[in-house]
This record gives C-alpha cells, structure tokens and sequence, in this order.
C-alpha cells in the first residue's frame, strides 16, 4: 500500500508543513469547506450540486468569451485572496480556535498532502512508462487524446465541465462514506464473474 511506503510518509509530512502554511490565514474557512465535502450534514451534497447547477447555468446564460471567463476568475481569485483574511480575521476570532479545530485542520491538511503525493507518484510513474514501454505510452496518449476530442466535439463543452466539476466535487464525500469503493467493488465483482462465465462457456465449447 502507498501509505506504508516510507518515502511517501516523509514527502507527505514535508508537504503538509507547506499545505499547512499556505492555509494557516485561511484555516476557519478551510475547516468550513472540509465539512462541505466531506458531507458533514445530510443537506450538504445537495447544496454542491445545486450551487453547482446554479453556476453553469448562468454561465450557460451568459456565454461568455473565453478571455471573459478567464478574466472574471482571475480577478474573484485576486478579490478573495486580498479581502479574504481581513474578513475571515472580523468573522472568527483567534479565541475561537479550539484544540478540537486544530486536530480538524491536522487531518484535513494531512489529507490534501497526501493527495499530492499520490498526483505526483501517478505523474512520475506515467514518465517511467514513457522510458521503459514508449509504444505503451504513445499509443495510451494518442487513444485518450481522441477519445477527449471526440466527446468533446460531440457533446456541449460547458455540460461536459459541469458533470466533471460537480463529480470531483462529491468525490471526497463519496469516498468518505466508502461509496466510491463500494461501486468499485461491485464492478470489480462483475468482471471477475463476467471473466469466469467467459472461461467455462470457452472450456466447454472445446470439450465439445
């Protein structure tokens, strides 16, 4: 397993003193968004998914151009880093944190660290391929590249990105709750099943 390889202890306990810097202005904030999609309360994925819907519908709406977009994200992304400690500061007093919130913003942080590792484990393995088994890698790239440019020729971009940010969003609560290996099991069940009914149908029709 990942998490008993040494070295991917040590890298994550590295990045989590960076993650943990990065939002120590931020750590009120932090623990209310944790509880959102971790799913906290019952109500919770349905306020992703309807603040979600609400969003792309508007950009729906709205269409606007690509430098647009990029300019509205650009400049809510300066606003809230430039106003937000200030407002979080007025919002939630230093008193207020607890020891129960800390050992919170611990996890949470340990959390995302460790979904750092694994990202760059993923990349670094995907590089290996690219030196050992290149025709591996060529042919997985080029595969995956069309497939993306087909769908995405096909179907509406902006319906593509609300099903892909919506998804990522309940991710966590869907693996917090074990749903996502709930479903992973079961397909993987299925296959096995489907794989051995396969081999006897194949045995059978030898023997005849």
């Amino acid at each position: 397993m990942i998490d008993g390889n040494p070295g991917f202890a040590i890298e994550r306990e590295i990045h989590l003193k960076k993650v943990k810097r990065a939002l120590d202005n931020w750590r009120e904030v932090a623990l209310l968004v944790n509880s959102l999609l971790l799913w906290k309360k019952k109500f919770y994925p349905w306020l992703i998914v309807s603040v979600s819907s609400f969003i792309f519908v508007e950009i729906a709406y709205y269409n606007p151009s690509f430098l647009t977009s990029v300019g509205l994200i650009l400049m809510t992304a300066t606003l809230i880093d430039y106003a937000g400690p200030s407002v979080t500061a007025m919002i939630w007093k230093h008193e207020d944190w607890s020891g129960a919130k800390e050992r919170e913003f611990e996890d949470m942080c340990r959390a995302v660290a460790g979904f750092i590792v694994q990202l760059k484990q993923i990349w670094i393995s995907a590089m290996e391929i690219k030196v050992s088994r290149p025709y591996l890698y060529f042919a997985i790239t080029i595969t995956t590249s069309f497939t993306l440019a087909v769908i995405g020729n096909s179907v509406n971009n902006i319906f593509i990105l609300f099903i892909l940010t919506t998804a990522i969003l309940l991710l966590p609560g869907m693996i917090h709750f074990g749903i996502l290996q709930r479903y992973y099991a079961a397909a993987l069940c299925y296959l096995a099943n489907l794989l051995r009914s396969f081999n006897s149908s194949t045995c059978k029709t030898k023997v005849q």
